[in-house]
């Protein structure tokens, strides 16, 4: 594998942090990996897990045939990647580790005894095949299995707890988001100058990507990652971290108007009416039940341990806050906090395509 840049934006600069890999087999087919890190600025390396890529929708779960509003169908069973090396821990609250698959691709790996809940990993999975189904931007995912031998025999793979308590990360089905760490010279940014901002060729999607939150009750403020391929011109962006949806392991809704809202509001400047959240505001309204369906009875029952009168619960709400979509968007826009500076009044459209006379 060549060489991979991450960045983040440091006083309006970006600080390059370039990661060489090498993955090499053996004849005994033992995997090998060799890492090279070097950070421009001397700074400590703290960005691995930042770098993420995309993939285009309708990932494994699929067979990819689009039907409706641009969600795939036809399910089929869901085959898990083994997990082969454990490379390294990453930061963040649920102590990831950065694993090897058999499939040569690294993923980011979200253990089921995680310090924050084993419902991280299922709000994982929902969520963001759900965004990913709907055209947002979102890693690829997939089940990692993980040996009890890779386990016993990587010490690195603990979690800690915080309180004086170690213990061996499971072993397993595990939720995986793909690193993107293999892409030759590809840079990422936690943040860009604002006057970058106009260069990211997805940025329309922040708009669309809040009302999902919304949907979802993420309770977390939305993170992203904006991604560059020199020497493309554009910057691309990415959401990741889909655990807080749900509201993280207690599984319940709030209310919040400003809840999933991004630290930086600048990219919401270009939202100015309904128009800014289509096609995916409708795509959401539409979302065909029995899809949410197959998707949440594909979940393993141990990344929710809530049985299954729990689970029909969660989707049989989420299916009901579809109507209510525009209604969290106008809530927000009126708030006395709304990130849309740049709202023009307008037409308010109703769920479902049913127009509603009134003022946006």
């Amino acid at each position: 594998m060549g060489a991979s840049t991450a960045s983040g934006a440091m006083d309006g600069r970006p600080v390059g942090v370039t990661v060489d890999a090498k993955v090499g087999v053996s004849v005994d087919l033992r995997v090998s990996l060799q890492v090279e890190v070097s950070r421009g600025d001397g700074g400590s390396l703290d960005v691995l897990d930042r770098a993420w890529q995309a993939v285009p929708a309708a990932g494994s779960l699929w067979k990819g045939k689009a039907v409706g509003c641009g969600v795939p169908v036809e399910p089929v069973g869901e085959i898990p990647v083994r997990a082969t090396q454990a490379i390294s821990a990453m930061r963040g609250g649920a102590q990831s580790h950065l694993m090897l698959g058999e499939d040569q691709t690294f993923w980011v790996v979200k253990f089921k005894n995680n310090p924050q809940h084993a419902r991280v990993l299922a709000n994982e999975f929902l969520a963001t095949r759900i965004a990913e189904a709907v055209g947002l931007s979102v890693p690829r995912t997939a089940m990692i299995d993980v040996g009890e031998w890779l386990i016993q025999n990587s010490p690195q793979l603990m979690i800690d707890f915080g309180d004086g308590r170690r213990e061996r990360c499971l072993s397993g089905l595990q939720f995986g988001s793909r690193f993107g760490a293999g892409v030759p010279h590809q840079q990422v940014f936690d943040l860009l100058p604002g006057e970058r901002l106009h260069r990211v060729c997805n940025l329309g999607e922040f708009a669309p990507m809040l009302v999902f939150d919304r949907w979802t009750s993420n309770t977390d403020r939305r993170q992203a990652i904006f991604q560059w391929n020199p020497p493309e011109p554009e910057y691309r962006v990415l959401f990741i971290d889909q655990g807080s949806c749900f509201s993280g392991s207690r599984w319940e809704f709030r209310e919040d108007p400003l809840l999933g809202v991004c630290a930086d509001r600048r990219v919401y400047a270009a939202v100015t009416g309904w128009e800014s959240f289509e096609p995916w505001l409708t795509r959401m309204e539409q979302y065909r039940p029995e899809l949410l369906w197959q998707l949440a009875s594909g979940t393993p029952a141990e990344w929710h341990g809530a049985g299954v009168d729990r689970l029909e619960s969660l989707v049989e709400t989420l299916l009901a806050r579809r109507s209510r979509l525009r209604e969290m968007i106008r809530e927000l826009q009126r708030s006395s906090d709304s990130p849309f500076p740049n709202w023009r009044e307008g037409r308010l459209f109703a769920g479902f395509g049913e127009p509603l006379a009134g003022k946006g």
